[in-house]
């Protein structure tokens, strides 16, 4: 075969290897930026839900009252709160990480937390509201939602810690901005694990365990 055939044959192989490389890296950046859009936006959720509960508890708790509106207000925010599970699940499939890693199956855990108190509330108001737009506390069922205010709050230190562009209203522009390529920053499972860490000091209505 002629030197110069085998070497045309040579640089085309040698550029085709190369257009696949350069594909590949370039569907991979893709990829860690859809990633990281889906984990910003699931992390912005979730600190915006613990705000917003942290509030709506603060306002329970100095009213020593419950209102059918916060009711449906610590619904709504333990569902931005369980988006934590995705998270955990990208961690677990994704990253290599072990659901022990994470408490991932416990009944400690925060989304499992958040879920106990929103049914709590619910079951108070229900229980006793009578069609009556509010109903006045206990002092037992004042004690449950000052410990999870407390737990809350804890909660809420860590978001101002890890993301203070993150608060009740919402996510700074420059939130996305500052993580994007998030896939590749190990913040957000510090974040993961601190605020598991946390809830495992309390029982499932917010009270620290002695």
């Amino acid at each position: 075969m002629n030197i110069w055939v085998k070497r045309g044959i040579y640089i085309l192989i040698v550029a085709i290897l190369i257009s696949i490389t350069i594909y590949q890296q370039i569907n991979l950046n893709k990829y860690n930026h859809w990633i990281s859009d889906d984990l910003n936006d699931d992390l912005a959720a979730i600190g915006i839900g613990i705000n917003q509960n942290t509030e709506v508890l603060n306002d329970i708790v100095d009213q020593q009252q419950l209102t059918e509106t916060q009711v449906n207000e610590l619904e709504s925010n333990y569902g931005k709160i369980y988006r934590m599970t995705n998270l955990f699940e990208f961690a677990i499939r994704f990253m290599g990480f072990d659901s022990q890693d994470f408490n991932y199956t416990k009944q400690s855990s925060p989304w499992k937390f958040a879920s106990n108190l929103s049914d709590e509330a619910e079951y108070m108001f229900t229980s006793k509201s009578n069609s009556n737009e509010k109903i006045t506390l206990t002092e037992e069922e004042l004690t449950i939602f000052e410990g999870a205010l407390e737990l809350h709050t804890a909660w809420q230190e860590l978001v101002k810690d890890y993301y203070p562009k993150i608060n009740s209203e919402g996510a700074h522009m420059h939130f996305y901005d500052d993580h994007d390529g998030m896939k590749k920053d190990d913040d957000w499972i510090n974040f993961l694990q601190d605020l598991v860490d946390e809830t495992e000091e309390y029982n499932l209505f917010g009270v620290r365990s002695e």
